[in-house]
């Protein structure tokens, strides 16, 4: 059997709400009946309890004011104008006869409770009370009996023998008090320091694990500073894994306490480090030819000019087994006062030569003289300095 919509509408009733009533639509306010019915309520047309005046505002019989028709009655109790409310208002002026708790005047008590005769001095007067009501409970460790403030949970009552006390003690030092809170801090790398570097995990929970911590924080100022290793080479001598997650070194070496006494490098150091130990190369001189080069026996070198180039087909030609920017040595450059890395062009392993391959134009003479002394003081007697080619091999 059809069933029809029963909102009056007659059509065919497609849903049934929670109601369970069946409409034409999900929501009975799209009844196209009950949407007619309703709109005329909100006109006053249609609403025989309410009246078409029930939604007009009317004027207030004592203040004049413009007021809903159904808000009349509330509003008229309520009106200050009206002659009962004034007789009230008077009446309460005149009684005068309490006295402010806080400033002590004598008020009609029409501010709040009464106690007060204004905001200002209740306010004054609920502050002082959380500051001076006290009460009296029992110690939490002792039972011990004191005064505290009212406010105090008594889960945390202690007196003043008790709070001298810490009931806690540490678990990595095994202390009450931790004698370097800096390492007991540092717990969440423990793990890893067991794993990479042999930290003694019996020692955790004694004040044994700070002589521990800080031999491996030894270990890593021996390698950052003294043997000048970059993050990298850290990285990959104890096989930390910081490179595979693409994390920055400096943050574990900082809370190991590398940096504590000694700076980090800077920028210039750092690039230094790296320069010397062959991470990064000097720059391409776009000016000048530059290319790489297989050699005779199969390796790849980079040449950066054509007098390397020349000089190393000529190598290949007599299969001599060179090398190409391989060393990295320290020396003092008497003309900027500073310390640097020269990199020899070519190296002869079989002979332990090193040999210089410059121009005209970019040949300093000074400057080769101090790298020539470097090398002789790093055992390399056998030094070449090639200028535009002038030398046969």
């Amino acid at each position: 059997m059809r069933r029809l919509c029963e909102y009056g509408c007659g059509q065919e009733a497609k849903f049934q709400l929670k109601n369970g009533k069946g409409c034409c639509s999900k929501s009975s306010n799209s009844c196209p009946t009950n949407r007619l019915k309703m709109s005329k309520i909100k006109t006053g047309h249609a609403c025989p309890t309410k009246g078409k005046n029930f939604f007009k505002k009317i004027n207030c019989p004592f203040c004049s004011k413009k007021i809903a028709y159904n808000c009349i009655t509330r509003h008229s109790r309520t009106c200050k104008s009206n002659p009962e409310n004034i007789k009230k208002i008077n009446k309460q002026k005149n009684n005068l006869d309490k006295i402010c708790e806080v400033c002590k005047k004598i008020h009609n008590g029409l501010h709040g409770t009464g106690r007060f005769c204004s905001h200002h001095c209740s306010h004054v007067a609920a502050a002082s009370n959380r500051i001076r009501k006290t009460k009296k409970a029992n110690c939490k460790r002792c039972g011990k009996l004191v005064t505290v403030n009212i406010r105090v949970s008594l889960s945390k009552v202690y007196c003043e023998e008790c709070k001298k006390i810490r009931s806690r003690i540490c678990k990595w030092c095994g202390e009450e008090k931790c004698l370097r809170r800096d390492v007991c801090r540092t717990c969440r790398i423990f793990p890893l320091l067991i794993e990479k570097f042999g930290f003694d995990e019996s020692k955790i929970g004694t004040i044994e694990i700070y002589e521990e911590f800080d031999r491996i924080t030894n270990l890593l100022i021996e390698d950052y500073f003294d043997n000048e290793l970059v993050p990298g080479q850290i990285d990959e001598k104890y096989k930390l894994g910081y490179a595979e997650k693409n994390a920055n070194l400096h943050y574990f070496l900082k809370s190991m306490g590398v940096f504590k006494n000694r700076k980090k490098r800077n920028f210039s150091e750092a690039g230094h480090v790296s320069f010397k130990h062959g991470i990064s190369c000097p720059t391409i001189n776009h000016k000048y030819q530059h290319q790489w080069h297989t050699t005779w026996n199969g390796h790849r070198v980079f040449l950066r000019s054509s007098y390397e180039l020349n000089f190393a087909k000529k190598l290949d030609e007599q299969k001599i087994e060179y090398e190409v920017e391989k060393l990295r040595i320290v020396y003092w450059d008497s003309q900027k006062n500073k310390q640097r890395v020269a990199i020899p062009d070519f190296y002869l392993p079989k002979e332990n030569k090193i040999i210089e391959i410059k121009s005209s134009w970019t040949y300093d003479k000074q400057n080769m003289d101090d790298k020539v002394k470097a090398y002789k003081e790093h055992g390399y007697s056998n030094i070449e300095v090639r200028v535009d080619l002038d030398m046969e091999l």
